[in-house]
């Protein structure tokens, strides 16, 4: 595993011991250790102290941006598919003091309430059979862009102004179209649906949107303005159908679903409407530049929780919230490696992934169907099989001490679990053309 990805990713690197300390970082949050800050990390890596980790983030010279552009590469060549849905969202990290970059007390869905806070908008890749983080970034609320000098202490790059969380987000999408990623829709939140240029912006790149709007949000149908809550109260009992929007894990998400045509710019625009089994109702507006049937609607809504399903296994199971940084270099280089350590399982998972299974399939199905591997279970296959492993031939070369053996029931659950083969939980993906390294270099397969 360690090869791997170093062949992917080591042109971000200019010198060795940088490359072999971010090695060192990467499977530090691969493994099973309870915290994942630089004092954790290094004592997981063999580290006498945390300097090289906290160097890492902070000092050395290497290139986040770079490292997340060439993951951009390597999803697109390796995961992307033609149902590919790109999800944006933001999510918050609780903070005290104000010295950390970008915090101030400001609203944060994560927490529910205006507190003392980061804010970072981050952008998701999901397929009918993987979903992933792939970028990232700070906002930095008009508080901090308006003082230059408390900027400049936290080594925000120098011409950094105000944006707002839409344009962080139509900047990310941008790369990632840019960098290859298959992607025919977009999904959002309120806070990115209801802001007018942000959809104009998407219509532009021609990339099919479903976003949330709030119940005051204004449309237009038959040259009459109304609200989406008014207008959804007009429409007769039969205008309502049933619908899953994917599968969960108490099985399929059905709801109640209607939807209305509305007027706009070229192309198709609609307004769908989502009603639960408590009557509570979720609006979304819809475009697409050719006409597309309402099952298809629905599951691109359904997949918006993609995101926040990365988010949960990002910060629980790869310490994306769990850092020691109040600077922006060490904030970006913190979440981009965490990012990566999340793509990387996600890769370990894809290869043995069956075809996707519907809820047709399941109730047509006469013989068991395969359970896939989950990223927890991945990361813990990849802790107790590689990392632990390497670990433990380094210390007997070391002659030190063994700490941290694989856990019995980690080698188990890699042996016994059933409908698996046994195998490299990174397999050498193919050739791909399309891959280049960062200044040009050119992968090893």
């Amino acid at each position: 595993m360690q090869g791997l990805w170093l062949d992917w990713f080591a042109g971000c690197f200019a010198r060795v011991e940088v490359r072999r300390t971010a090695r060192s970082y990467v499977e530090g949050l691969l493994s099973s250790i309870g915290r994942k800050n630089c004092w954790w990390l290094a004592q997981q890596a063999g580290h006498v102290d945390p300097g090289r980790m906290q160097r890492l983030l902070a000092g050395a010279r290497w290139d986040a941006e770079a490292l997340r552009d060439v993951l951009l590469r390597v999803v697109a060549a390796l995961l992307g598919t033609a149902d590919g849905v790109l999800i944006v969202d933001e999510t918050g990290f609780a903070k005290k003091g104000t010295a950390s970059v970008g915090v101030a007390r400001q609203y944060s869905g994560t927490l529910g309430k205006v507190d003392n806070c980061q804010v970072a908008v981050f952008l998701a890749y999901a397929t009918s059979r993987v979903r992933l983080l792939v970028d990232r970034i700070l906002y930095l609320p008009k508080s901090w862009t308006d003082d230059p000098q408390r900027c400049a202490k936290a080594g925000v790059p120098p011409g950094t102004g105000f944006a707002t969380k839409a344009q962080l987000a139509l900047a990310m999408i941008r790369r990632a179209l840019a960098a290859g990623l298959q992607a025919q829709w977009l999904a959002a939140d309120e806070a990115y649906g209801r802001d007018s240029r942000f959809r104009a912006a998407l219509r532009g790149l021609h990339l099919a949107y479903v976003v949330a709007v709030p119940r005051d949000q204004h449309v237009h149908s038959g040259r009459q303005r109304y609200r989406v809550d008014v207008l959804t109260a007009m429409l007769p009992t039969r205008a309502w159908q049933t619908y899953s929007c994917g599968l969960g894990s108490k099985g399929p998400r059905l709801y109640r679903w209607a939807w209305v045509h509305i007027d706009g710019p070229a192309g198709c625009h609609s307004l769908l409407v989502r009603r639960s089994s408590d009557n509570t109702l979720a609006f979304y507006l819809t475009w697409t530049a050719q006409p597309v049937a309402l099952p298809t609607l629905v599951a691109v809504a359904g997949r918006r929780w993609c995101i926040e399903e990365g988010f949960q296994v990002s910060k629980d199971a790869f310490g994306l919230d769990q850092y020691q940084t109040r600077t922006w270099d060490g904030w970006h280089r913190h979440t981009t490696l965490a990012i990566l350590a999340l793509g990387l399982t996600v890769l370990a998972t894809h290869d043995d992934q069956a075809a996707p299974t519907t809820e047709h399939d399941i109730a047509a199905s006469t013989d068991p169907i395969p359970i896939p591997v989950t990223i927890n279970e991945a990361r813990r296959l990849i802790a107790a099989l590689i990392i632990s492993a390497r670990h433990a031939s380094r210390s007997l070369i070391d002659h030190k001490p063994i700490t941290d053996r694989p856990h019995p029931e980690l080698v188990e659950l890699a042996t016994t679990t059933p409908g698996h083969r046994p195998r490299s939980p990174l397999p050498t993906p193919p050739r791909h053309p399309e891959l280049l390294m960062y200044n040009e270099i050119k992968l090893p397969y």
